[in-house]
C-alpha cells in the first residue's frame, strides 16, 4: 500500500499502517539500547510485530534518560501489540530458556548467507533499479538505488538520501519521472519548497510530507520531497544531471544525480514499457 500526499498520485511516501500489518503474527526479540536499536524496534511494532525488549536489568536501556521519542519507543512500539502480562520478573528457568532460543536464532543467522540485490545487467551495485507494482493502481514505480546526500540522521539507516524514480501509466503509457529526497535535520526548519535544474530553469517540486521529530532540547524535522524532470532532460544527460532544492528558510540544497543513475534509471523504463502488460498475459 502506498501514501499519496496532496492527491497527487506520484507523490508516493512510506508504506501506511493500515489494519491489515504486514509484521503481524511475527515476534521479534530486540537485544539492543540507545538510538538505532529501539528506534527498529518501534518501526517493527508499528508494522504488526510483537517485540519482546530485553534490557539489561541493572538500570535498562540507557535511553531511559534521554527524554523523548526515545524513551516512549517502548511504549510507541507496543501501541495495540498483546503484551507480556507476567507481573515478575523473569525467573532464571525463562532466563535460560530465552538464552538458548537466542543462541539457536543467532547461530542460525550466522549461517544464512545475506541475500544479494538484483542488478542491471550493464550496471554495477550502485545502480540498483527496483520495480514496485501497486495492485491497486494504474502506475508502476520504479526506485533507483538510495544515495546518501548527508550522514545518516542520528545514525539511524535510511535516512537523509536520495534516488530516481519513474511512474509508467499502464493505462496511457505516459512516464513520469522524479529526483526523491529524504531530509532529516535539527535545528530550524528548513521547509523545501522549490527547485531548479543546474541551467537554472525551474522544475515542479512536489512536497511529500513534513514532519516534527521532537523539540524537546532542541527541534528535529523529516522532510520528504522530490521534483518532477522532464524526460527530454533526462534523457539529454546521460553525463549526469544537477538539481537544486530551496527552502524557504533561505537554505539550499544541490545533488548530483550521476550518469549511471540515469542511464540505469531509463533502461529499467525502457525495459518495463517494451514488456507484455500483465493483462496481455492473462489467457
Amino acid at each position: 500500500m502506498v501514501v499519496r500526499a496532496s492527491g497527487d498520485p506520484f507523490a508516493w511516501s512510506n508504506p501506511s499502517m493500515s489494519s491489515v500489518r504486514p509484521l503481524s503474527g511475527i515476534t521479534v526479540i530486540e537485544i539492543g539500547h540507545s538510538v538505532a536499536a529501539p528506534y527498529a524496534g518501534m518501526i517493527l511494532g508499528e508494522l504488526g510485530a510483537e517485540v519482546i525488549k530485553v534490557e539489561n536489568p541493572r538500570g535498562g536501556d540507557a535511553c531511559r534518560g534521554c527524554g523523548p521519542p526515545l524513551s516512549a519507543a517502548r511504549t510507541a512500539a507496543r501501541r495495540g501489540q498483546p503484551r507480556d502480562s507476567r507481573p515478575g520478573p523473569m525467573t532464571h528457568h525463562g532466563r535460560s530458556v530465552l538464552a538458548a532460543s537466542l543462541g539457536l536464532a543467532l547461530a542460525a543467522c550466522a549461517q544464512t548467507p545475506p541475500p544479494r540485490p538484483a542488478t542491471h545487467p550493464s550496471t554495477g551495485p550502485d545502480t540498483v533499479v527496483s520495480a514496485r507494482d501497486d495492485p491497486n493502481s494504474r502506475f508502476i514505480g520504479l526506485i533507483g538505488t538510495r544515495v546518501q546526500h548527508a550522514p545518516p540522521f542520528l545514525g539511524v539507516p535510511e535516512t537523509n538520501f536520495y534516488c530516481l524514480r519513474s511512474f509508467i501509466d499502464q493505462q496511457t503509457g505516459e512516464t513520469r519521472h522524479q529526483l526523491y529526497v529524504a531530509d532529516s535535520y535539527s535545528g530550524a526548519e528548513r521547509h523545501w519548497d522549490a527547485a531548479r535544474d543546474g541551467a537554472g530553469h525551474a522544475l515542479r517540486f512536489v512536497e511529500i510530507s513534513r514532519d516534527q521529530i521532537t523539540c524537546d532540547g532542541g527541534c528535529s524535522y523529516a522532510e520528504e520531497f522530490a521534483a518532477d524532470i522532464p524526460e527530454a532532460e533526462l534523457r539529454a544527460n546521460s553525463q549526469g544531471l544537477k538539481v537544486i532544492f530551496s527552502a524557504s528558510s533561505g537554505a539550499e540544497k544541490t545533488i548530483i544525480v550521476s550518469g549511471n543513475q540515469i542511464i540505469s534509471q531509463l533502461a529499467a523504463v525502457d525495459a518495463r514499457q517494451s514488456a507484455p502488460s500483465s493483462a496481455s498475459k492473462a489467457p
